[in-house]
């Protein structure tokens, strides 16, 4: 009996250890590695020059197997060393034998002139989110040795295809100089229909595309995108007409329309220079600026303040905690005769004071992650553009999740630099320690929806991302106003759904202030004078204040931010008239949920608008500014971006006034008591000193200092060259005002 029940205890333990194994065996045995082919390559000529470090890629997945439908997750390191990994997942439907293309749009592939390899990890999943297959791939970054910029062109003409490999730009900017030369490719249907996926600088159209083809590509022209199209083709396209340069306004974007029986070698050029600017080339090459990572940190970083506890609070305990450790605890114990107790006594009034500042502060203290942003908000004919910068700030390390609408794009914002030295090695190592890879960050995109996954590895981790979307226009802020003589006089109109704060006119490089501006409020300009140069970033920093400090702190970053673009970027130049206001209740689309605490920021409404220079009788007026000197000895004088003067007491500078109907007018628009202007008397010979007594100089005035080309020559004396002065700038009107 005793044989028997041994042996009945042997099968069971067999069969405790078999049952396991053969779980164990069948799970693997359902990872079918070969069920699916991988294959990833750089899109050809799409990385793109200095600091813009992206490529798109183009992911051919292979079924090799029955029908999938499910999620591809695809894993990148963020880092050299592989210390940080992110993921995307994307839901696919691959019928069996099929080949699928994936577009994916990569950032932080820096390039240092040697081509290296990229290692990426696919998985497969199921619905249920069963691993079915696992992919480990490659792909090479090799752009070619000389500076060229991508032109997405979709044609089969190869003497237009010609033109544009031969054309080179030569350019000069703040931040970069040297050539562009302009690389062709043909576009696929495919490519044009994922084209905000693609690192395309300039589409050229010139064969009519499908409705839901030219869908996606004005969306990606409303973001910001640059296009040339034939006239013919685009007939049902655009329904705006061209102006005088071929040129129509689409959302943020451009499109230049041209006849294709122009098309030649200078025709393009000048099509190019028309849509980017001769001034904004850079736009060509690098796109907007404000989208780095290190651009929007302090940005997003503004809560710091707003919620930060009432220093009279800690004050008040400070002061009870002395009283209580010094004269109350001598009194008291020596009243008593317990002053060996006093050993006690300190200790445990640190404690008690301790736990009390702790509940003090209680109230502030974040436990849950929170998101902090800001968003601008583009008003266009076509559409409201939205792009939005936000930071997802985790308080304690582990597991963080949000959601965000369906109609985001959102990407990853990183100050981590992909860029191998010794590629080849460390390929091969990063490969093997891929298939164990946890990402750091993870985002899974569906129809509804894209949701986004952080392992925080510290207390107070950041993970910052960019998104942008395109809404139905809901309003805008309605303009009727001149400028005349240094004043502005009309009415400004909000009929957008936001309570807008701190609105503002921005006309011909003056920004003029108009306070608060409520949703379906009207607001009348009774002669406005107070303006401030847009210029001098600092000077306008400086007027911003609102009742909560850190929003006063985003309100001054995000306008240095725009006034950078403005003064640098060709989307927006100092010729544009602009209005806007603040909105401290704009909803960026992320999906409420008991995993975040709070989502607060705040957004820039903004709208291109006109300020007529004669409506309501009033005439024309222009603004100038110093010209670049002419010696080198005085080129590093001063600041042209921001007219700031450096380090000398004395300069020598001219004006050029433009013609201009009518008496003339000129007004100093920055008087500095620390500062007098001379100007050259054509009749005499010497420079007399003006603006003594009034910042403003009539026709009868001005007379013996205009040369017949319109420069006026000046001298500019700072009483103090130690203290910060700017180089004076005015305003010239023309014309009579007529009541």
């Amino acid at each position: 009996m005793t044989g028997v029940r041994n042996r009945i205890g042997l099968v069971v333990v067999l069969l405790l250890i078999l049952i396991p194994a053969v779980y164990v065996l069948a799970d693997e045995a359902y990872i079918d590695s070969d069920r699916f082919t991988v294959n990833t390559a750089e899109i050809d000529g799409d990385i793109q020059f200095a600091d813009v470090t992206g490529c798109s890629v183009r992911m051919q997945v292979t079924n090799h197997g029955d029908d999938f439908e499910g999620t591809l997750k695809i894993l990148r390191y963020e880092s050299t060393d592989g210390s940080y990994v992110s993921a995307v997942g994307r839901t696919v439907h691959i019928k069996s034998g099929e080949t699928q293309d994936i577009y994916l749009k990569l950032s932080n592939i820096a390039y240092d002139g040697t081509p290296y390899y990229v290692p990426l990890r696919v998985d497969f999943l199921d619905k249920d989110g069963q691993l079915l297959c696992q992919k480990i791939t490659d792909f090479q970054v090799s752009p070619d040795v000389t500076t060229k910029v991508a032109a997405g062109v979709y044609t089969d003409d190869a003497q237009k295809l010609s033109v544009i490999d031969q054309s080179r730009f030569k350019y000069e900017t703040t931040n970069i100089s040297g050539d562009i030369t302009m690389k062709s490719r043909q576009m696929t249907d495919e490519e044009l229909a994922n084209i905000k996926q693609l690192n395309i600088n300039l589409l050229i159209l010139d064969k009519a595309v499908s409705e839901s083809t030219w869908e996606k590509v004005s969306e990606w022209i409303m973001c910001g995108g640059y296009a040339m199209m034939e006239k013919a083709c685009c007939q049902n396209m655009i329904h705006k007409m061209p102006d005088g340069n071929g040129l129509v306004d689409w959302g943020k974007g451009r499109i230049l329309v041209y006849d294709a029986s122009e098309w030649n070698g200078i025709m393009f050029l000048k099509s190019v220079r028309n849509l980017f600017g001769t001034n904004g080339i850079h736009a060509l090459i690098a796109g907007d600026y404000s989208g780095y990572y290190w651009n929007v940190q302090s940005i997003l970083n503004y809560d710091i303040a707003s919620k930060l506890p009432p220093v009279t609070i800690y004050l008040v305990i400070l002061l009870i905690y002395i009283l209580c450790i010094g004269p109350a605890a001598y009194m008291i114990l020596k009243k008593r005769d317990k002053r060996e107790y006093m050993w006690l006594w300190i200790p445990c009034l640190a404690v008690l004071f301790s736990v009390i500042a702790y509940k003090a502060g209680s109230s502030v203290r974040y436990a849950e992650p929170f998101i902090r942003y800001y968003s601008v908000v583009d008003i266009t004919e076509e559409a409201n553009i939205e792009q939005t910068k936000l930071v997802l700030i985790s308080p304690n390390k582990g597991r963080s999740v949000f959601s965000i609408d369906s109609q985001y794009n959102l990407e990853l914002l990183n100050d981590m630099y992909l860029l191998y030295d010794d590629q080849n090695d460390r390929l091969k190592t990063l490969k093997e320690k891929f298939g164990d890879a946890e990402y750091d960050m993870a985002m899974s995109v569906s129809d509804t929806r894209t949701d986004v996954m952080v392992n925080s590895a510290a207390t107070f981790d950041e993970e910052h991302f960019s998104n942008e979307r395109i809404l139905k226009s809901e309003g805008g802020i309605d303009v009727d106003a001149a400028y005349y003589r240094g004043e502005l006089t009309g009415t400004v109109t909000n009929t957008t759904p936001w309570n807008l704060h701190d609105a503002f006119i921005i006309h011909k490089g003056l920004l003029f202030q108009l306070g608060d501006l409520d949703a379906g409020q009207t607001i009348t300009l009774d002669h406005l004078k107070e303006a401030k140069l847009v210029k001098s970033q600092n000077v306008v920093l400086d007027t911003w204040e609102m009742k909560n400090e850190g929003n006063t702190a985003a309100v001054s970053a995000v306008m240095s931010d725009l006034i950078g673009n403005i003064t640098s970027a060709s989307s927006m130049t100092l010729a544009d008239d602009i209005v806007g206001g603040f909105s401290m209740d704009y909803d960026i689309g992320v999906q409420t949920s008991e995993d975040i605490a709070s989502v607060d920021g705040i957004t820039l409404i903004k709208e291109k608008t006109a300020i007529a220079d004669n409506g309501s009788g009033w005439a024309t007026q222009a603004l100038i500014g110093p010209e670049e000197p002419e010696s080198e000895e005085e080129f590093y004088a001063y600041d042209t971006d921001s007219y700031m003067i450096y380090g000398t007491d004395m300069l020598n500078v001219s004006y050029v006034v433009a013609k201009l109907p009518g008496e003339l007018y000129l007004k100093w628009l920055n008087p500095d008591t620390g500062m007098s202007v001379s100007f050259y008397n054509l009749s005499t010979g010497v420079y007399d000193t003006v603006f003594q007594d009034s910042d403003e100089m009539a026709e009868n005035d001005l007379k013996n200092y205009i040369a017949k080309d319109g420069t006026i020559k000046a001298h500019v004396q700072a009483a103090d060259a130690n203290e910060d002065h700017f180089m004076p700038v005015f305003t010239v009107s023309g014309g009579e005002e007529n009541d």
